[in-house]
């Protein structure tokens, strides 16, 4: 039903479902990994008095790594919030995030979030270097597989010779 009308009654503010839909597709702002993380912050923020916490909160949302959820080493969750490669991702953030006159929360999660890069970033070359490993043992096998077939027809052309 691309022609639905969806409309916000406190800012007039409306689109069609198929240009809604439309406006996500391959941008990946999917946030599933994130709902217990949104709803978190969703109940701080509505508390938070000053534009310090406010900042803090929304600093500490867009580090959230989906595997502190799953369990899993995936990617950060502004990846979904902003939508971007996670290597542009984590540059903006990193640009966005940290000054001189960064608050002590702020610089405490900046801390966080190196660590976290540097654990994925770990993780993500040893996935590399594992899928090399089994790419060259796949190799391996096949040349061998095609040595001992040659092996085998340069035997049996002997022996038909003979």
């Amino acid at each position: 039903m691309k022609d639905t009308i969806l409309r916000c009654e406190s800012c007039n503010w409306e689109l069609t479902w198929g240009e809604y839909h439309k406006a996500g597709q391959g941008k990946h702002l999917a946030a599933a990994g994130l709902t217990v993380f949104l709803q978190e912050f969703l109940r701080k923020y509505r508390t938070a008095r000053s534009p310090k916490e406010k900042m803090v909160l929304i600093d500490t949302l867009i580090h959230r790594y989906h595997w502190e959820l799953e369990g899993g080493l995936t990617r950060p969750g502004a990846t979904d919030l902003i939508g971007g490669r996670q290597h542009e991702i984590i540059d903006f953030l990193n640009e966005l995030s940290y000054g001189e006159r960064s608050s002590p929360e702020i610089l405490a999660n900046r801390a966080a979030w190196i660590q976290k890069v540097e654990k994925s970033r770990q993780h993500r070359k040893t996935k590399r270097e594992e899928r090399q490993k089994k790419k060259e043992e796949r190799e391996r096998k096949k040349n061998l597989k095609r040595k001992v077939r040659q092996q085998m027809l340069a035997q049996r052309d002997k022996s038909s010779e003979s």
